[in-house]
């Protein structure tokens, strides 16, 4: 029991918050793009390099997971506090064009949240935020971690990380 006990944290991430309350604000007429950069999101925001998906994590029960994190710059905090994500882990025949929308209902894992309602903001500058320890489910092959963003005046952002575990 010792090994086992020697081969895990002490403390295990838990993950963000999923959910909370987001709205359009019809005043705010925004035209430009968000921008949106992946990560390992375990502890901290760790850059992910190419073909390269989060940390895999296995549970007591035999499931496993990862924590995925976010970077998303072009933000108008000025304006608004809040901002919603949703990530998927797609299979990797559901995203056949690059930097288009996957397709279908996420084959392993999916969470939404809005960031600033059910957490804080953690704002690196004006119009940039990052968030970690966004969990979502994974599984095995060829694999797309699907990142959108959106803000309350309409501005949307994607992402997308392929990898194979």
């Amino acid at each position: 029991m010792a090994l086992l006990a020697a081969g895990c944290p002490a403390t295990a991430p838990e993950g963000t918050p999923q959910g909370g309350a987001f709205h359009h604000d019809p005043s705010c007429e925004l035209d430009g793009a968000l921008t949106i950069e992946l990560a390992d999101g375990t502890s901290g925001f760790v850059a992910l390099a190419p073909g390269q998906g989060p940390v895999e994590h296995f549970g007591p029960q035999g499931g496993n997971h990862a924590f995925a994190g976010v970077r998303i710059g072009g933000l108008a905090l000025d304006r608004y506090d809040i901002v919603l994500v949703q990530l998927g882990v797609f299979g990797a025949e559901q995203c056949p064009w690059a930097i288009s929308p996957c397709v279908g209902e996420p084959s392993f894992g999916v969470g939404t949240w809005v960031l600033g309602d059910v957490i804080e903001l953690d704002p690196i500058d004006e119009q940039t935020i990052e968030e970690d320890q966004l969990r979502v489910g994974v599984g095995t092959g060829a694999l797309v971690l699907q990142a959108q963003a959106e803000d309350p005046c309409g501005q949307v952002g994607l992402a997308q990380q392929a990898f194979t575990r």
